[in-house]
C-alpha cells in the first residue's frame, strides 16, 4: 500500500537509504518488509564488489552487510564501507554470539547485528539503535523529527 502525501508530509524526516548485502536471497526477502516498513529506501546486493560500487555511487545511511559475502569476509567489508562512506552505518548479519561478535568486529563501529533466521523484533532493535544515531548525525533530521 502506498502511503499518501499527508502520512509522509506528517512524518517529515528525510528518506533513510538502506543497502543489504546479504548472499541469500531468503534472509534478504525477510528484512525488505521491515526495513520498507519503516518507510526505508532499501535496495539489495549479493556480492561484495557490488556493494562497494553502488556506496561509492550512492548516498546509504545504513549498510548492513552479512558476515562472510563471496571472498570478503564480513569485517573487511565493513572496513571498506568505512573507508569509502566514513558516515554511512553498518550492521551485521550474522549467527555469530555476541562474544565472538564483539572479538571480530571491535573497532568497527558497527551499530548491531542480527541473525540469519526471522526476527523481526531484533531487527528492529537494531534500527531504532541506528536511527537515534543517525538523528544526531544528518543535520536536518533531528530538526525535521520534532
Amino acid at each position: 500500500m502506498r502511503k499518501s502525501v499527508d502520512e509522509i508530509v506528517m512524518k517529515k524526516t528525510p528518506e533513510i537509504r538502506v543497502l543489504v548485502v546479504e548472499p541469500n536471497r531468503d534472509i534478504a526477502d525477510w528484512m525488505m518488509p521491515v526495513l520498507e516498513d519503516r518507510g526505508y529506501g532499501v535496495d539489495f546486493c549479493t556480492q561484495a564488489d557490488e556493494a562497494v560500487q553502488r556506496i561509492r555511487n550512492n548516498r546509504y545511511d545504513l549498510v548492513l552487510v552479512h558476515d562472510e559475502v563471496e571472498i570478503w569476509p564480513g569485517r573487511d567489508l565493513v572496513k571498506e564501507v568505512v573507508r569509502v562512506s566514513p558516515f554511512t552505518c553498518c550492521g551485521v548479519i550474522t549467527d555469530m554470539d555476541a562474544n565472538e561478535i564483539h572479538d571480530r568486529m571491535e573497532s568497527l563501529g558497527i551499530v548491531g547485528h542480527v541473525g540469519t533466521k526471522p526476527d523481526p523484533e531484533t531487527l528492529n532493535t537494531l534500527l531504532d539503535g541506528f536511527e537515534s544515531i543517525w538523528k544526531l548525525t544528518v543535520p536536518t533530521a533531528g530538526s525535521l523529527a520534532r
